[in-house]
């Protein structure tokens, strides 16, 4: 009698078997390739200056990820800790043509001091030059930590030439793949930049000729390694709040003392990007056929980074002429100055044309051979402390002090008699509120453009309060055609991490694969011949 498992194995059933052996294989089988996370990351700043490129310059990448110590970068992502990292590093890496460059950074929107000075490192690297390829902040925190380690791990173990570990590599090593996915940057369109004037005019107006003009200046951008976490605020959000207590000082006295002068206040926008916004704006003022604005401005002071220290630098082009604003002013502060620790200092730097960006702001209005100077508690144009993503604090009693001696200094120049700041000084907590408004958003010019802004709108309406309603702003549009200032998008981006295996655990399970399916068939294709006979008991 033939066997009763024959009829079974021409059926359907060993197909069937053979589709869930299969599939069981599939589940069991470790994935070549998986998801693991998603990264938010802060892409280095990218722009435009009068045709020369600066920062990164892409932002799309797919790259297997190595720690900076990798024997080989090319084609590779980096992905490294903040305290590795130092320009020589970056550059290399570039000339190894790496596909990217990622840095973790502790703490990243209020670092230590330790890594503050290794961010500014950074940033005197990368801000006023070029980089050819994608380069990335992101937060260090326990996951991303972990994934370090891992990939420090893998690179380590890629390193190791004995053939015990190539072999382990080869067949059950771990990789890691980052993708950024997503179109190159893309110049931003048609720039709309907002200069924020304010005046309060004079209660004594000169007898002969105009009334004479002094300008309390400061641009309200910021700049710094990534745009997205750019909230200068001391350079300059110390400067505008500066300004803003200026006008609201000024407009008190100004009911009980005579004022001789007009006093304008101009918060400026792209002051980061060469000072463009005053360079517009005194373009179109002297432009005009009434040069009224040219011979009643007697000077211009502006206010730079002055949150901090018992020191205040006065940076002029050269020295001020016996007699004019500059040279009274400069005395009125180092005769209320002579005693105690606070102290003014001349600073003295002549204009270099030659140079892609100027050194202080009163050097737009001396170009135009207007009278101007700049405040500030950094000696020099060049200090990291003016543009830098660690810029996240401000010293309030210094400030405070450093505005006082402002107005005291002016109001002797430009009020008839003596005149009295008694309870008209700032408090910290009103100054820590202006701060605050004024961190709401990054400051960076990428999130300051366009026809509507509303820290703009914000700026204005704290202006109008202290100085009274005679505000205006005027806009400017840069056409990306110009080539004058060019900005780019792409700022927060989501990096994805896949977990790799190695190829070699694939081709094993094909060849496994490959043969159970030989055996089966092989098996199958004899029962055809094959007559079972029941065994007598």
């Amino acid at each position: 009698m033939e066997n009763e498992i024959e009829p079974v194995m021409r059926g359907t059933l060993p197909f069937l078997s053979l589709a869930l052996v299969l599939s069981l294989c599939i589940l069991i089988s470790p994935a070549s390739v998986s998801a693991t996370q998603d990264i938010p990351a802060y892409r280095v700043l990218q722009y435009d200056l009068q045709s020369s490129h600066f920062g990164s310059r892409q932002s799309a990448f797919s790259a297997d990820a190595r720690s900076l110590d990798a024997d080989l970068l090319l084609r590779k992502c980096v992905f490294s800790r903040l305290e590795e990292v130092n320009e020589e590093e970056i550059f290399n890496a570039i000339a190894n043509e790496t596909s990217a460059f990622i840095v973790l950074v502790p703490n990243l929107r209020f670092p230590s001091k330790a890594n503050k000075e290794k961010i500014m490192q950074l940033e005197r690297a990368i801000i006023r030059r070029e980089v050819t390829i994608p380069t990335y902040l992101t937060e260090e925190n326990t996951s991303t930590k972990e994934l370090y380690e891992q990939i420090k791990s893998t690179t380590t173990s890629l390193s190791d030439r004995s053939t015990s570990v190539l072999l382990k590599n080869a067949f059950f090593g771990t990789g890691y793949h980052i993708v950024v996915s997503g179109s190159q940057p893309k110049p931003l369109p048609d720039l709309v930049f907002h200069n924020i004037q304010a005046r309060i005019r004079a209660s004594v107006p000169a007898k002969n000729g105009p009334t004479p003009v002094v300008a309390f200046v400061a641009h309200y951008d910021a700049i710094g390694l990534a745009p997205a976490l750019s909230f200068g605020t001391d350079s300059n959000g110390s400067g505008v709040i500066a300004l803003l207590e200026l006008a609201r000082i000024f407009s008190s006295l100004k009911k009980k003392n005579d004022l001789t002068y007009n006093v304008m206040f101009l918060l400026t926008s792209g002051g980061k990007l060469n000072y463009l916004g005053v360079k517009k704006y005194l373009e179109e003022r002297l432009d005009e056929s009434d040069d009224s604005f040219q011979r009643s401005l007697a000077g211009a002071v502006c206010l730079d980074t002055i949150g901090r220290g018992d020191m205040m630098y006065l940076h002029v082009s050269k020295v001020p002429k016996d007699g004019s604003f500059g040279q009274i002013f400069l005395e009125n502060l180092q005769n209320l100055t002579s005693s105690g620790k606070r102290k003014v200092s001349l600073k003295t730097k002549k204009i270099n044309l030659s140079d892609d960006f100027l050194a202080w702001e009163h050097e737009r209005f001396n170009i135009r051979r207007l009278s101007g100077l700049t405040l500030s508690s950094v000696e020099s144009h060049l200090s990291a402390e003016r543009s830098t993503i660690s810029d996240v604090s401000i010293d309030y009693p210094a400030l405070i002090e450093n505005i006082k001696l402002i107005a005291e200094a002016t109001s002797r120049q430009i009020f008839m008699g003596e005149v009295s700041l008694e309870r008209l000084e700032g408090t910290e907590s009103s100054l820590k509120k202006l701060s605050s408004i004024l961190s709401t958003s990054p400051r960076s010019n990428e999130y300051l453009v366009g026809s509507k802004v509303s820290l703009v709108a914000t700026i204005e309406d704290l202006l109008k309060k202290r100085s009274g309603n005679d505000v205006k702003t005027f806009q400017f549009k840069v056409d990306k055609k110009d080539k004058e200032v060019v900005l780019y998008d792409t700022h927060e981006v989501t990096m994805t991490v896949y977990e790799t295996k190695p190829a070699a655990i694939d081709l094993i399970i094909s060849i496994l694969i490959a043969g159970y399916i030989f055996v089966v068939y092989t098996f199958i294709d004899n029962t055809e011949h094959t007559t079972f006979c029941p065994k007598k008991l």
